[in-house]
Order: structure tokens, then sequence, then C-alpha cells
């Protein structure tokens, strides 16, 4: 099959996760195109991390909202479209969920498209206004052009049958085997204290201002903790209790998580599905979630950790609950990662978009 992967947000998780589908799917020896517009956090020389026989095109899309932009977008992907003729085109995240709609639309190609959402915007931490903008394009989108919504977890299908009724659940997920590798390869620092990490670009939808008021309350608690932000983006905010150290390669990510976190904290205000709290499950640790949209279909209470309420206290609660607990957040930390083994993995992942692929290129 002749596959067209798109996303205006190449960057942070997105970037993850088209890469991985994109790459799996070559692999199994389809003709791939990705076509994307990088983000700030997107690593330099990133051209150079795809293989070779994927086909790689930098898109003129923005992440923010710009009729003269955005009308340039469509007029690319309209010519992209023609000049690629894929048997499937796979949207990724709103921008391009809606351009990349509108353009197989016009082209008589709505039948052969794909979106997935990636946490919808219209979820997010911005103005009334701005939500109600973001829904009103799903909510368009979704009527006048069709295609077929591929939720990446249980809870962004619940939202996506709001807006579409054209709808699959295809789980994010990992690839444990390279995990496995990395974590296999490093030794586990030992400390007393507990260490508490979270992965994620710096911006108000992951509620970083949360962590560092969860880390000061439980240094007021006189619990010996130490709070790690990997990412960067928008500035960190001020803390003596934590600290961002930016962003690392994926690998180095893994490592660091494997040799020095005992619980990844995600304090987001919505997600899609997390792939860095499934990498951490993965690498066996327990993990503290907020209770959103998205973190609830990646951590089950009292099992593989504690999705809490949206609040310091919670959250400090559940948190030191584990710190004064090691033999919890052993057990915990087996029960996530024989989760992520059983529905979570990379294999089901692709089998599943092939399977769905398939049966769009048949139509």
């Amino acid at each position: 099959m002749k596959l067209l992967q798109i996303t205006e947000a190449y960057g942070a998780g997105v970037r993850n996760a088209v890469n991985q589908l994109a790459f799996g799917m070559a692999r199994r020896g389809h003709d791939v195109t990705l076509a994307v517009a990088p983000r700030a956090e997107t690593s330099p020389g990133w051209e150079s991390l795809i293989p070779r026989e994927i086909s790689v095109r930098a898109i003129p899309l923005t992440r923010e909202l710009s009729l003269r932009r955005d009308w340039e977008g469509f007029r690319y992907l309209r010519k992209l479209l023609r000049e690629v003729c894929p048997d499937v085109i796979h949207a990724h995240s709103s921008k391009a969920g809606f351009l990349v709609r509108a353009v197989a639309k016009a082209e008589g190609l709505s039948h052969r498209v794909v979106y997935s959402p990636h946490a919808f915007a219209h979820l997010g931490t911005q103005s009334r206004l701005r939500s109600a903008v973001y829904y009103g394009l799903e909510r368009t989108a979704s009527a006048l052009f069709g295609g077929t919504v591929a939720a990446c977890s249980k809870d962004e299908a619940i939202e996506a049958k709001r807006l579409a009724t054209n709808c699959v659940v295809i789980n994010n997920a990992v690839n444990v085997q390279a995990i496995d590798v990395l974590k296999q390869s490093t030794l586990r620092l030992s400390d007393k204290r507990l260490r508490v990490f979270s992965v994620g670009r710096i911006c108000a939808a992951k509620r970083p201002d949360l962590f560092t008021q969860v880390a000061a309350e439980l240094a007021r608690r006189g619990i010996d903790c130490s709070f790690t932000w990997i990412g960067s983006g928008d500035p960190f905010p001020p803390s003596v209790h934590a600290r961002s150290i930016g962003w690392l390669d994926w690998a180095d990510v893994v490592r660091r998580l494997a040799t020095e976190c005992d619980v990844y904290l995600q304090t987001s205000a919505f997600e899609g599905l997390s792939l860095a709290v499934l990498e951490a499950q993965a690498l066996g640790l327990p993990a503290v979630v907020t209770d959103v949209p998205g973190n609830r279909s990646a951590v089950v209470h009292k099992i593989t950790g504690f999705v809490s309420p949206s609040n310091v206290n919670s959250l400090a609660d559940s948190l030191q609950h584990l710190a004064v607990r090691p033999k919890l957040r052993e057990e915990m930390g087996l029960a996530a990662r024989a989760r992520i083994e059983d529905n979570f993995t990379e294999k089901r992942l692709l089998d599943d978009f092939e399977d769905l692929y398939k049966k769009i290129s048949a139509l």
C-alpha cells in the first residue's frame, strides 16, 4: 500500500507516535511518505533519523491558526495528494486533521482518510472562545469532510464519538523490546529519596505549575523527594524543589527513567494517551496521574498506580503513600509492566492499523 502520513505537530509525543507508525509500516514493506512540519522542540538533524526507504516532505503548516498560512497549507496538501496518489491518507493532530480532510473531500478521497487527534485541541487549557473555535472546527470537519477517526485510547474515543460517526480505537503503544534492551544496559542507582519524573513539552496543557506545587507540598510535609522534568518549551516555573533538564533523546529518556526514577508523575490537563506514561510503566514503574481523559486509560487506579484528582493535596497524598511503601511501588510496577505487555505493544498497534488501512484501501 501507498501510505501518506501527515502532521503539523512533529514534536514531542506526536512525533514519536507518527515515527512509530511510519517506520513500522515501512518495515512491513509498505510505500510510506512522511509529510511533517517540525516544531521548536524537534531535534536538529531529525531528517537523518528517517529510514531511507521513507520519502520525507516538509510541509508549510504552523501550529497556530492563520488564514494565509493555512490556505498555503491547503494548496500544498492538495498538490501533494495528487503527486503521491496514496491508498490511505493518515492525518495526525488537529490542524492536519482539518486541512487534510478538507483537501481529501475536494479531491473525492474522503473514504481514504484516517484522522488521529492525539488529544483533541478543544480540550486544552486555552480560553473558552478558543476552545469553542477548535470544537467547531472538529464538528465541521466530521460533518462535512468525513473520514475515519482513529482514537488512541478509550477516553479519546468517547470524545470522538461526540463528533464523528465513524470511529475506531487503536491504543497507543510502546516498543517493549527496545525498552528492555536499554534497561538491561543500565545500572539502577540507589537513593533513599523518592525520585519523581515527568516527561513532556513544558506548556499549559501539561501543567508544570502543578508539578512544582506538588514537589513543594511534599517538601513541606517532610518527605524526602526529588522532582525532575524532562522536556522544554515554555519557561519552567521557578522552584527550589523541582527542576527541568531539557529534552533528551528517546534512548536517553528511557535510560534516565530506568536508572533514576521511582514513580512517574503526570500532571496534564488532558491527554490522548501519553506514550511517556506507557513507557514508564513498561519499565516497571508505578504512575501517579491526574484524573483526566487519556490518563484514565493509561493507569488502573490502585493497581498500576493512582489516578488522582487534579489538585496538589490529592497528588501529594498519592506520592506520599508510595514514598513510604517501597513494596507497593514494586507490586504496582510489575502490574503496570504486565498490562503493557497485554494491551499496549507496538506489534498490536501495527497489526491493527495495517488491518484498518487494508479495509480503507479496498473501498
